[in-house]
Protein backbone atom coordinates (compact mmCIF):
# COMPACT_ATOMS: atom_id res chain seq x y z
CA UNK A 1 0.00 0.00 0.00
CA UNK A 2 1.26 3.47 -0.86
CA UNK A 3 1.28 6.40 1.49
CA UNK A 4 -0.42 9.40 -0.11
CA UNK A 5 2.10 11.66 1.64
CA UNK A 6 4.92 9.83 -0.15
CA UNK A 7 4.59 11.04 -3.72
CA UNK A 8 7.48 8.95 -5.07
CA UNK A 9 5.03 6.25 -6.21
CA UNK A 10 3.15 8.85 -8.25
CA UNK A 11 6.39 9.96 -9.91
CA UNK A 12 7.13 6.35 -10.85
CA UNK A 13 3.68 5.94 -12.36
CA UNK A 14 4.02 9.16 -14.33
CA UNK A 15 7.48 8.13 -15.59
CA UNK A 16 6.07 4.76 -16.63
CA UNK A 17 3.22 6.46 -18.50
CA UNK A 18 5.59 8.80 -20.33
CA UNK A 19 7.87 5.89 -21.26
CA UNK A 20 4.88 3.98 -22.65
CA UNK A 21 3.79 7.01 -24.69
CA UNK A 22 7.30 7.55 -26.06
CA UNK A 23 7.29 3.95 -27.33
CA UNK A 24 4.15 4.41 -29.40
CA UNK A 25 4.84 3.99 -33.11
CA UNK A 26 3.34 7.17 -34.56
CA UNK A 27 2.18 9.76 -32.04
CA UNK A 28 2.97 13.23 -30.84
CA UNK A 29 3.73 13.61 -27.16
CA UNK A 30 3.52 17.09 -25.66
CA UNK A 31 5.27 17.32 -22.29
CA UNK A 32 5.34 20.33 -20.01
CA UNK A 33 8.04 20.30 -17.32
CA UNK A 34 7.05 22.51 -14.39
CA UNK A 35 7.90 23.19 -10.78
CA UNK A 36 5.76 23.98 -7.75
CA UNK A 37 7.33 27.35 -7.02
CA UNK A 38 6.64 28.80 -10.48
CA UNK A 39 3.44 30.78 -11.11
CA UNK A 40 3.79 30.68 -14.93
CA UNK A 41 4.17 26.90 -14.60
CA UNK A 42 0.70 26.71 -13.05
CA UNK A 43 -0.68 28.51 -16.10
CA UNK A 44 1.25 26.11 -18.33
CA UNK A 45 -0.31 23.14 -16.52
CA UNK A 46 -3.78 24.62 -17.04
CA UNK A 47 -3.03 25.08 -20.73
CA UNK A 48 -1.78 21.49 -21.12
CA UNK A 49 -4.93 20.19 -19.43
CA UNK A 50 -7.11 22.36 -21.66
CA UNK A 51 -5.23 21.33 -24.81
CA UNK A 52 -5.57 17.64 -23.90
CA UNK A 53 -9.35 18.12 -23.93
CA UNK A 54 -9.26 20.18 -27.12
CA UNK A 55 -6.89 18.25 -29.42
CA UNK A 56 -6.81 14.44 -29.55
CA UNK A 57 -5.52 13.92 -33.09
CA UNK A 58 -3.91 15.76 -35.98
CA UNK A 59 -3.97 14.22 -39.48
CA UNK A 60 -4.86 10.85 -37.94
CA UNK A 61 -1.94 10.94 -35.50
CA UNK A 62 -2.76 10.60 -31.81
CA UNK A 63 -1.62 13.45 -29.58
CA UNK A 64 -0.97 13.04 -25.86
CA UNK A 65 -0.41 15.87 -23.37
CA UNK A 66 1.18 15.58 -19.94
CA UNK A 67 2.82 17.87 -17.41
CA UNK A 68 5.31 16.78 -14.79
CA UNK A 69 7.43 18.31 -12.07
CA UNK A 70 11.10 18.64 -13.03
CA UNK A 71 12.06 16.84 -9.83
CA UNK A 72 9.87 13.83 -10.71
CA UNK A 73 11.66 12.84 -13.91
CA UNK A 74 15.08 14.50 -14.04
CA UNK A 75 16.34 12.24 -16.84
CA UNK A 76 13.84 13.83 -19.25
CA UNK A 77 15.09 17.27 -18.24
CA UNK A 78 18.62 16.18 -19.08
CA UNK A 79 17.67 14.30 -22.27
CA UNK A 80 15.93 17.34 -23.79
CA UNK A 81 18.38 19.89 -22.29
CA UNK A 82 15.65 21.85 -20.51
CA UNK A 83 17.18 25.09 -19.22
CA UNK A 84 14.13 26.82 -17.73
CA UNK A 85 10.46 26.38 -16.92
CA UNK A 86 7.83 26.63 -18.04
CA UNK A 87 8.79 24.88 -21.22
CA UNK A 88 7.09 22.51 -23.63
CA UNK A 89 8.57 19.49 -25.39
CA UNK A 90 6.90 18.33 -28.61
CA UNK A 91 8.06 14.80 -29.49
CA UNK A 92 7.24 12.90 -32.67
CA UNK A 93 7.55 9.24 -31.69
CA UNK A 94 8.02 8.04 -35.26
CA UNK A 95 11.31 9.94 -35.63
CA UNK A 96 12.13 10.23 -31.89
CA UNK A 97 12.94 13.90 -32.53
CA UNK A 98 11.70 16.82 -30.47
CA UNK A 99 11.10 20.55 -30.51
CA UNK A 100 11.57 22.41 -27.21
CA UNK A 101 9.87 25.77 -26.61
CA UNK A 102 10.37 27.99 -23.58
CA UNK A 103 7.80 30.20 -21.86
CA UNK A 104 4.03 30.14 -21.91
CA UNK A 105 2.49 29.21 -25.25
CA UNK A 106 -0.80 30.34 -26.75
CA UNK A 107 -3.34 27.92 -28.23
CA UNK A 108 -2.13 28.85 -31.71
CA UNK A 109 1.50 28.23 -30.73
CA UNK A 110 0.56 24.75 -29.48
CA UNK A 111 -1.23 24.01 -32.74
CA UNK A 112 1.62 25.41 -34.87
CA UNK A 113 4.25 23.44 -32.94
CA UNK A 114 2.25 20.24 -33.29
CA UNK A 115 2.23 20.77 -37.07
CA UNK A 116 5.96 21.61 -37.06
CA UNK A 117 6.74 18.47 -35.03
CA UNK A 118 5.57 16.31 -37.95
CA UNK A 119 8.17 17.95 -40.17
CA UNK A 120 11.18 16.89 -38.08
Amino acid sequence: MYNIKDASWFSKVKKYMIDKLLNKKNSIIVLSPTTKSCFPCEKSKEMIEHMSDRIKQYNGIDIFFMHFDINEIPDLIEKYSIKSVPSTIFIYTKTKKAIVKYGLLSYKEYEDNIKDTLKI
